[in-house]
């Protein structure tokens, strides 16, 4: 606010100010030269009545006395002219005896006595034919200004104007102005406040939105309607914060899309880190055993046929782990980098569960397990390679996790629009706080778990990988005492 009030203080002070100096130097002007001026003008009126006078007097006042009378009162004047000692024509000394000419009432101002005196220049006046003189009434102390000129007939005309006279008009005049003056700058004053007013506030409020822009707040307009440059000065600073507020508004979305790229890179690269210790530590172990079996065959440790075929059988089951594990990381990769697209058809699942239910029946009985598909009906669209895969790691991971004569139920729930598939298990279930780390790869909710089960940890991020190929949901819930997997895709009746 004390920016806002220094713009309407200084155009106030500023108005206020030009009207002061206005009104002194019209002041100093009058004070010092309008009785100057006023002389210098009554000079130019005494030179002007001369010269008529001298156009048209020819020698006899009878033919110009009501002109010279007319001049008299209309300029406040008094003339005379004489032949010598013979008075033709007189107004202005009071001689108090006869005089020829017209009887002449007394005038406004005091006549001058015939002993006053004259002072005026000789030379201008033989060289011009009139000069302007003073005149000086000792006894009344009164003085004049008159004008001394020589007509054509030789006779010779005086006219005087009282200094009296002069004085009084300048000081009324002094005194006008000034109360002029007071009353005008009252004016400029009152004036200057409403104008300060009306010109600071567009300005104001232009501060305002700047102030506001500076605090990356664009919500304040200027809303203006002149069309001045102060109006366009507003416009254009609607127009930097419009343009302003949309640079910082994509400078933001590009800040947090480059975040999300770097947060996506880093987790890539620790992804990548876990993968090569997780590949690393999965890869170690069978390739030890394969080593330290193939060194004893070379060194024939074995004492029989038998211990020789024992150790080919580990060497050979070793690297069908490791070729396991190869194959399904190349299958993941595969898909993750959608270098692998799905082949989107119609598929019954109910004739999917009977094939991966049929392909992993042997680890079922190897554990008395009773795996269930009775509940499955409906038709899914997808890849069919891909979604028996995925249903395939879902039954032989809960297989893996079911207890012995235990059961494993498959089954199916419409929803709108999808198919969901679930797969559901009898055993312990997976902490709440695993349930979304499960999908990783390598990871297992029991860390202790031997090698024994044959798990490699890839087999759910394979499922996360192919539902987000085809753009389906996945996930797992515990129940009371069993644990359920689903993953739903777009139904082929919508199809």
């Amino acid at each position: 606010m004390k920016l806002n009030s220094s713009v309407k203080t200084k155009l106030f002070l500023a108005i206020c100010l030009i009207a002061v100096v206005f009104i002194s130097v019209f002041s100093f002007l009058n004070l010092f030269f309008y009785d100057d001026y006023y002389i210098f003008s009554k000079k130019n009126t005494l030179a002007d009545i001369y010269h008529k006078v001298n156009s048209i007097y020819d020698g006899d006042i009878g033919n110009i006395a009501s002109e010279l009378l007319r001049m008299e009162y209309v300029y406040g004047v008094r003339i005379s002219i004489r032949n010598g000692d013979e008075i033709k024509y007189n107004t202005i000394f009071d001689l108090g005896k006869s005089q020829k000419g017209p009887l002449k009432m007394p005038g406004p101002m005091p006549a001058p006595r015939e002993n006053s005196r004259f002072t005026y220049n000789q030379k201008e006046l033989k060289e011009r034919g009139y000069t302007f003189s003073t005149l000086q009434d000792t006894p009344g102390k009164n003085q004049f200004l008159g004008l001394i000129g020589k007509l054509k007939n030789n006779d010779r005309l005086v006219a005087i104007i009282p200094v009296a006279f002069i004085e009084e008009t300048s000081h009324f005049t002094s005194f006008f102005l000034l109360i002029a003056g007071l009353f005008t700058l009252l004016v400029c004053v009152v004036l200057a406040y409403f104008l300060s007013k009306c010109f600071s506030a567009p300005l104001i409020e232009i501060n305002d939105v700047a102030t506001s822009m500076a605090t990356l707040d664009f919500s304040k307009k200027y809303t203006g309607k002149s069309r001045d440059e102060i109006g366009q000065l507003g416009n254009s600073v609607n127009k930097l914060s419009f343009h302003l507020q949309n640079a910082i508004d994509d400078l933001r979305r590009s800040n947090l899309l480059l975040a999300e790229e770097v947060r996506k890179e880093r987790k890539i690269d620790e992804m990548r880190k876990d993968f090569i210790i997780n590949v690393s530590h999965e890869l170690k172990t069978p390739i030890a055993i394969v080593q330290g079996y193939a060194e004893g065959l070379k060194v024939n440790v074995n004492s029989s046929e038998e211990d020789k075929n024992y150790y080919c059988d580990i060497i050979i089951d070793e690297s069908h782990r490791m070729n396991r594990l190869v194959m399904q990381l190349l299958d993941l990769s595969c898909i993750e980098a959608g270098s692998e697209k799905p082949e989107m058809v119609g598929i019954d699942l109910q004739s999917l569960a009977k094939s991966v239910v049929t392909k992993t029946k042997p680890l079922a009985e190897a554990k008395n397990l009773r795996v269930d598909y009775k509940n499955v009906s409906g038709a899914i669209m997808g890849d069919f390679g891909m979604v028996e895969q995925a249903l395939t790691n879902y039954v032989t991971n809960a297989i893996k996790n079911t207890p012995e004569n235990g059961s494993v139920t498959l089954y199916s729930e419409l929803k709108p629009g999808a198919v969901r598939m679930s797969v559901e298990n009898e055993g312990s279930p997976i902490p709440e706080e695993e349930l979304q780390k499960i999908w990783e790869k390598f990871y297992k909710v029991d860390k202790s778990r031997s090698r024994a089960d044959g798990g490699t940890g890839i087999g759910l991020s394979i499922v996360r990988a192919v539902m987000e190929a085809h753009g389906g949901a996945y996930g797992a819930y515990n129940l009371d005492k069993s644990t359920v997997f689903y993953f739903e895709l777009k139904s082929a009746a919508e199809e």
